[in-house]
């Protein structure tokens, strides 16, 4: 099971227990809510009553007063009242009076008069100066029969004289009981999808930042020129960069050994070449003889020199992982800056280069590198090919990339070495038997791949070597 899938089940698992225990508590608060409220109202009712049953008291008519009309009245009243989602048809509320001794004068549901209600707390506790109130089943063996009754005191010239109590059945309150709960359940509900919603889109962006990761590892093992994905602040980014350190650690220390082992083996035929030609100068040799020992001795120096000038420069742009100074180039003029530097070896061996550079063609690169770059192929043409000989420079635009290509009139490169020209410390013999320090090619493919391009060489049907160094715009 993937990370970011046990994120979203971890979250969902939370979210969810948490909604039921949000609405289990809700839910147990909602019935209590409404008879509260309820018993308000009957608060209000009875005491609004009050008066009018004071009144009916005092003249003798309880049972037949404008009480009891209102009261007949409500009941066959159709009310036709649209409550929310529920629509309320006839009145429920019951009414009754006792005297200051708790006996029954007045039920509007029909009760025998002189029944003794003096022990039910909301007649019993308004009696005693308190406010009375009580909840009582009508029919015991049904918990859903209570039946919710507040009582008002009647008084006389400021003298008890009995008591009213109003009355209304808990169940009718069960339709907005329901009707909130499910009010409740839609509302919780809805949260648990936003909260699913959000997991979903955290457990994703925790999945990318981690395919990130795995997939700058990958690039590192498999030795591709890669940086690290940005990373927001926080354990993410401290693992990226603490990946970046390892690779560099690693790869320094591979590095270094095998530059060492690479260096070691390439510098030990000039090094050989001089100890001989030393070890022959401390013999009596004629001054021609001696003198030719001497320029084989200077000649070797300036190649180990040349090869470790050239690795040490390879080196650090090997090391490199991103472009650091690109800016938009002008192709024609930095070719020209390139001719400029290699003129005395053209004209020592009578070359002629054509160039062909659409005006205006630029792209956006690292100036320094791409001379050099450029350098180092002309050098390759320069050293192959033959005197009096041309040099065709090409420069053109092709599906957002631009190819530099340059071809000479040299012999070729052989099948046997078609595959290993782009090793470091491979060369082939030039003209003039010398080899170079097999570093410029490689050195050149460097360059291409931190441009996000490429470099290749074949032969041109015509005779002589193509390269082309192909760049992104």
């Amino acid at each position: 099971m993937s990370l970011s899938l046990r994120v979203f089940l971890g979250i969902t698992l939370v979210v969810t227990l948490a909604g039921l225990l949000l609405f289990s508590s809700f839910k147990g608060q909602i019935h209590p809510l409404l008879q509260q409220a309820t018993e308000d109202t009957l608060v209000d009712t009875a005491n609004v009553l009050a008066p009018v049953a004071e009144a009916d008291l005092a003249g003798g008519h309880i049972g037949d007063g404008y009480l009891a009309q209102a009261v007949q009245s409500l009941h066959h009243r159709a009310l036709n009242a649209h409550i929310w989602s529920h629509t309320k048809q006839l009145s429920d509320l019951q009414v009754y009076v006792t005297d200051t001794h708790g006996l029954l004068l007045y039920d509007s549901a029909g009760a025998a008069t002189g029944q003794d209600y003096s022990r039910w707390n909301d007649v019993y506790l308004t009696l005693h100066g308190h406010y009375g109130s009580r909840a009582s089943r009508a029919n015991m063996a049904d918990p859903t029969s209570s039946v919710l009754h507040v009582a008002a005191p009647l008084m006389r010239d400021g003298r008890l004289v009995g008591v009213i109590s109003v009355s209304k059945p808990v169940l009718s309150l069960q339709a907005f009981v329901a009707l909130a709960e499910g009010k409740l359940a839609q509302n919780i509900l809805l949260v648990l999808l936003v909260a699913l919603l959000v997991a979903l889109l955290f457990s994703w962006w925790i999945s990318l930042r981690l395919r990130q990761l795995v997939n700058y590892a990958d690039a590192v093992s498999a030795k591709r020129r890669v940086s690290l994905p940005p990373m927001p602040a926080g354990e993410l980014k401290a693992l990226g960069l603490a990946m970046e350190s390892m690779r560099t650690e690693l790869e320094g220390k591979a590095y270094i050994e095998h530059y060492v082992q690479a260096l070691t083996h390439e510098i030990k035929s000039p090094l050989a070449a001089i100890r001989a030609s030393a070890e022959l100068l401390e013999d009596e040799l004629p001054p021609v003889v001696r003198a030719r020992f001497l320029g084989n001795i200077q000649q070797e120096n300036a190649r180990a020199q040349d090869l470790i000038e050239r690795l040490l420069e390879l080196a650090r742009l090997e090391q490199r992982q991103t472009l650091q100074e690109a800016q938009l180039l002008d192709i024609g003029a930095l070719w020209q800056q390139v001719l400029r530097a290699a003129d005395s070896r053209l004209q020592q061996k009578n070359l002629r280069v054509l160039s062909s550079i659409p005006e205006s063609l630029q792209l956006r690169a690292e100036g320094f590198l791409l001379q050099q770059a450029l350098r180092n192929l002309l050098d390759n043409a320069i050293a192959f090919s033959p005197e009096q000989s041309e040099l065709h420079f090409q420069a053109q635009a092709l599906s957002g990339q631009i190819s530099l290509s340059l071809r000479d009139h040299g012999p070729g490169i052989p099948d046997y070495a078609e595959l290993r020209i782009f090793e470091r410390f491979y060369s082939l013999p030039r003209a003039d038997g010398s080899r170079g320090s097999g570093l410029g090619l490689p050195f050149v493919r460097e360059i291409a791949s931190l441009h996000g391009g490429s470099i290749s060489l074949r032969n041109h049907p015509e005779g002589g070597v193509d390269a082309m160094l192909t760049l992104p715009v």
